[in-house]
């Protein structure tokens, strides 16, 4: 079988240049990018692809084209409220598939952090879970799930990581609802929490995996949201 390699065009290929001295800070937020005559002289291209890369990086929301005044580097605002509008317009097997990614690379950086854990914050947590799985508080449920994989989210070095499930916790969390038909199914989170912990105290990375699995099998199974 052979693939079809897509090789980008050169209004791609300036874009990603542009995207890159973006990122790397070489253009700062807010600042002015250059006039479209000295873009075609610093890449070589003409008046037409430069046109096309920057509506491509204005359509991504990092930089912002202003008739008559020219184009501005986004500001980190500018580009969170965007991805705001992403997360809040997003159906809700998208959001479901990216918070379980987000979730499993959480736990995969704990258990390179074992040393960092905060054995007594988790068990409280855990203990919250098991309360709410007790009262049938699906809703303090969900809460708790989020509660305890930001916590974990705080034992690993990637602060990114972490700051961006906040932040899409923090927008869906009041909206989302759970049937009570699946509460037999939810009654096992609180134990398989338990083994995320134990797993995690014992630096056994495979099993810490596999318990996270058990929770994202039970709570991301989309047939349990409504």
């Amino acid at each position: 079988m052979t693939n079809i390699i897509k090789r980008k065009n050169l209004s791609e290929l300036v874009a990603d240049q542009l995207l890159d001295g973006i990122t790397s800070g070489h253009y700062k937020s807010a600042q002015k990018l250059p006039v479209e005559k000295d873009l075609m002289k610093i890449f070589g291209v003409g008046r037409s692809t430069i046109r096309e890369a920057i509506k491509s990086l204005a359509n991504s929301r990092y930089v912002n084209v202003f008739q008559g005044r020219g184009t501005f580097v986004a500001t980190e605002q500018q580009q969170e409220n965007f991805l705001m509008a992403a997360i809040l317009g997003a159906d809700t097997s998208s959001v479901q598939e990216i918070m379980s990614l987000l979730e499993t690379k959480i736990i995969q950086n704990a258990t390179l952090e074992t040393s960092r854990i905060d054995l007594s914050s988790l068990k409280k947590l855990l203990e919250n879970c098991a309360e709410a799985v007790s009262e049938v508080n699906l809703k303090a449920l969900v809460i708790g799930h989020f509660d305890f994989y930001q916590a974990l989210g705080k034992i690993g070095p990637n602060r990114v990581l972490i700051e961006l499930y906040n932040l899409f916790v923090n927008k869906i969390k009041n909206d989302i609802y759970l049937s009570e038909q699946v509460l037999d199914s939810f009654q096992l989170l609180p134990d398989v929490y338990s083994g995320i912990i134990n797993s995690l105290i014992n630096r056994n990375r495979t099993l810490t995996v596999d318990f996270h699995c058990k929770v994202a099998s039970i709570f991301y199974d989309s047939a349990l949201w409504s």
